[in-house]
């Protein structure tokens, strides 16, 4: 079966795609940019968030844009906030972290950081943000996202109680 690539389903989803796989590419470039001040000595927040400011001032002008894509924002907090908690935005074998995986892991460094009694405050919101969610038909990937980051909160504020 051959499809014209005129077709408007066609195009559209093909613009999908191609969209997929520059938002994982421009993520991986951010990461690595941001992974590398680091791994240089030139890791200081305010000094990345400088030059993510310059970079997005001239954007927007070149643009004639106010607000950048959410895709960007997310990649750049993503990536700053990692810098700020010291965790690096590459696996063992120097492959950028999956972005999400990153935020979980920059979460549970700040969660480690905090009292025992902050940590389960926020156990118990997210599976009070979890148990809220309930009314949908079915369980989601965000339900579980906040039963699975609780559990390893949990998980590491039970290694701190026991090496204390």
């Amino acid at each position: 079966m051959s499809i014209d690539e005129s077709n408007p389903l066609y195009d559209a989803c093909v613009g999908f795609m191609v969209a997929e796989k520059s938002e994982a590419d421009s993520w991986a470039k951010v990461a690595r940019l941001v992974q590398t001040k680091v791994d240089n000595g030139v890791g200081d927040v305010a000094v990345l968030k400088a030059e993510f400011a310059v970079v997005e001032k001239q954007i927007k002008h070149d643009f004639g844009v106010t607000t950048l894509p959410t895709t960007w924002r997310t990649a750049k907090s993503s990536s700053l906030a990692a810098a700020r908690a010291g965790v690096s935005l590459t696996d063992e074998a120097g492959n950028i972290k999956p972005k999400s995986a990153l935020e979980d892991e920059v979460r549970i460094k700040i969660a480690l950081d905090r009292p025992v009694e902050s940590v389960s405050t926020e156990v118990v919101r997210l599976l009070t943000e979890a148990s809220n969610l309930m009314h949908l038909a079915s369980w989601t990937s965000v339900q579980q996202r906040h039963v699975d980051y609780a559990i390893n909160v949990l998980r590491v504020a039970r290694g701190r109680v026991t090496n204390a």
